[in-house]
């Protein structure tokens, strides 16, 4: 029997790619404005005394304020001689050149839901019907594979689906071990953001498949991890 799931069709594609985008640019944690912040307050702050003290203070000092115009001559001949905004510019455009390149390869699920809904059953109809099952279980796909390729890409992703479980071996031992399949399956589905657009993401028969499936690899690996021992021994005996 089927497992069937509540959605809410006004959920069930996402349009806010630009904003989305516009939440990347400006994001605090691990963004390029967290790591300038300082450097940019003390260039802001330097400047704006040194501007201050020319236009205020070096008025009242004829020689000191000459002494500075020369510096400032000298400081941009040597700029003349050395491009340093050309420098800077060709490093600021690898930076954003790489940066974008990863922007533009994350995978949004925007683009895929609409191609899958204009191909599968495109025409109105009703939640229950074959197209929007198909639709659905596509989706579901699709957010389950995105989940697990950023488990491998990002460590806050891996930490969210995919904890490390601490076994303590004595008070002064304690080593992290991998939750079962079973239990990722379970904080998948039990994810707030899942929940709130899923329901569900990985149905009680597809979670025994996948269950089944890990324990058929391990039975090979065991099998393969085993004739290779046995050969070795043999080897090693002859």
């Amino acid at each position: 029997m089927a497992t069937t799931f509540k959605f809410k069709k006004k959920n069930f594609i996402s349009l806010n790619e630009r904003v989305r985008f516009i939440r990347i640019l400006f994001r605090w944690q691990g963004s390029i404005w967290r790591l300038l912040w300082v450097d940019l307050l003390i260039f802001m702050i330097f400047y704006i005394l040194i501007t201050l003290s020319y236009r205020f203070v070096f008025v009242h000092f004829p020689s000191l304020k000459l002494g500075f115009e020369g510096f400032v001559r000298y400081t941009d001949k040597i700029a003349a001689i050395a491009p340093v905004s050309f420098l800077l510019g060709f490093f600021v455009s690898t930076i954003l050149t790489r940066w974008w390149s990863f922007v533009a390869n994350i995978p949004w699920m925007s683009s895929p839901s609409f191609l899958i809904h204009a191909l599968v059953g495109s025409d109105e109809q009703a939640f229950d019907t074959t197209g929007f099952r198909i639709r659905r279980t596509l989706v579901r796909y699709m957010n389950l594979a995105w989940i697990l390729a950023m488990m491998k890409l990002s460590w806050k992703m891996k930490s969210r689906f995919r904890p490390l479980k601490p076994v303590k071996f004595s008070d002064t031992d304690v080593k992290p071990r991998r939750v079962s399949t079973s239990h990722v399956i379970d904080l998948i589905n039990n994810d707030v953001s899942v929940k709130k657009q899923f329901g569900q993401l990985i149905t009680t028969e597809e979670a025994a498949i996948f269950l089944e499936l890990e324990k058929e690899e391990g039975k090979r690996v065991h099998k393969e991890t085993k004739s290779r021992v046995l050969l070795v021994d043999k080897a090693y005996n002859q």
